[in-house]
């Protein structure tokens, strides 16, 4: 019996989720002097990934992978909130964000 039947085709969902990796890694390499951006492509970077595997999951029609995205996805916003809490407090302090800059946080 199929759980997910609703769904035309999941081989599309792997088609973006690659297209959004390219997309990841592309703002990533462009975008080497900006923390926020970085961050924001990491991000996107994890999400294609999960992308993937929930569309991967639903091709083999097992619900685990969906549950391992769904709590890595909890643990990935939380690592996003703290990071988003740093680089302000790093702004606060320095009224700055950039890589260049990261060396001031030495001590």
């Amino acid at each position: 019996m199929e759980i997910f039947t609703f769904l035309p085709s999941t081989n599309l969902f792997v088609f973006f989720g690659i297209i959004y990796i390219l997309v990841s890694i592309i703002g990533f390499i462009r975008s080497r002097t900006n923390i926020i951006l970085i961050l924001v492509s990491l991000e996107i970077h994890f999400l294609s990934y999960h992308l993937i595997l929930v569309s991967s999951s639903i091709i083999l029609n097992d619900m685990s992978g969906i549950v391992f995205s769904l709590f890595c996805l909890t643990v990935a916003g939380a690592e996003v909130a703290i990071g988003l809490a740093l680089i302000i407090l790093f702004y606060r302090s320095n009224r700055v964000v950039g890589v260049n800059y990261l060396n001031r946080l030495k001590g």
